[in-house]
């Protein structure tokens, strides 16, 4: 039964938006890191972050809005 559900996840966009997650959490935090010693940052700032943050959360069949720069 556990092995079923497990199969599941990974055939489902939740276990892709669980790791896409988590690599934008620790981009996020390296992002922080080489801040706070004050060198030239690397990783997702703010703003990256939240937009990664906000992809994740949009529902299978919903759309993103379109971002102009």
């Amino acid at each position: 039964m556990e092995s079923s559900r497990q199969a599941r996840d990974w055939l489902t966009p939740r276990r892709p938006r669980v790791l896409l997650r988590a690599w934008a959490e620790g981009q996020h935090r390296l992002w922080l890191g080489y801040e706070a010693e004050g060198a030239r940052p690397f990783g997702l700032d703010a703003d990256e972050h939240a937009a990664v943050l906000a992809l994740c959360d949009l529902s299978d069949d919903e759309r993103a809005q379109a971002i102009r720069s």
